[in-house]
């Protein structure tokens, strides 16, 4: 299996190109149709137990953390981004040390997460695939370097990115001294082709690690129609320190000569 980057002749990086890093919350109003996805970044829930059921206290939790509490919460990830929750109706029967009960409850919830730098390929047998209409040239290297890639990569934006790239919190925050803590946290994985809207009902509860699954990969989602024949393979990158998360202002254009040997 190949990585490969679709793109103009004048955008492949074999050619001298410089190589752009975009931002999540960028692909929502992308020019391109073709990459436009108005969603990026966000998630949905609809919780409806219209009958009794108990609940482990962390489940409930986890999900409600913007709208209520059950006892403890110090077990319970935080998550960064917003959550919203709107409770359409809720009747609260009983709780234990480890449980909730509920019933005849319907509640909402919007997940979002914080822009961060993104940078999208595909992962596919055949290079010589032609997934993007607008694109004619490509380049690519074998999947298992996708990690030396990661870091290859993570590295050029510490070293040629301005503070000024980032939301302006992080001057506000950090002296020059205090730059050094800053760190570039790295994930990369296929992308999960599934809806963004989970119901949850009896039948069909996820368990509370695959919630904290969930949580984690948003940025990783995105629906089967019309992107699930791209084969995205994504590389995402967030700029933070102990307390927080520095959201990108714009894409990042970085000088790539490290990364031609792979």
């Amino acid at each position: 299996m190949q990585l490969v980057k679709f793109c103009k002749p004048e955008h492949n990086i074999h050619r001298g190109a410089k190589l752009k890093i975009g931002t999540l919350h960028g692909y929502r109003a992308i020019e391109n149709p073709e990459l436009r996805d108005e969603a990026e970044g966000k998630y949905e829930f609809t919780i409806d137990f219209p009958e009794e059921i108990e609940l482990d206290r962390r489940w409930t939790n986890l999900l409600l953390q913007s709208a209520m509490a059950f006892g403890n919460t110090d077990d319970v990830p935080r998550f960064p981004g917003t959550f919203s929750a709107y409770v359409e109706k809720l009747h609260f029967v009983r709780q234990t040390a480890t449980s909730v009960v509920l019933k005849d409850t319907t509640v909402k919830i919007n997940r979002g997460v914080n822009d961060c730098l993104v940078f999208c390929m595909s992962l596919l047998k055949n290079v010589e695939a032609k997934l993007f209409e607008q694109y004619e040239d490509h380049w690519a290297f074998p999947e298992d370097k996708a990690n030396t890639f990661a870091m290859r990569l993570a590295n050029l934006i510490m070293n040629q990115a301005k503070l000024a790239d980032f939301d302006d919190s992080i001057s506000a925050s950090h002296s020059p001294n205090s730059i050094k803590n800053l760190i570039l946290n790295v994930r990369h994985r296929k992308v999960i082709y599934r809806e963004r809207h989970l119901v949850i009902t009896e039948q069909n509860r996820p368990s509370y690690e695959e919630l904290i699954e969930t949580l984690l990969n948003i940025p990783f989602i995105k629906p089967p129609e019309p992107f699930s024949k791209e084969e995205e393979y994504r590389f995402v990158f967030e700029l933070q320190d102990e307390q927080r998360i520095f959201p990108p202002k714009n894409p990042i254009l970085l000088t790539l000569n490290p990364l031609i040997e792979l």
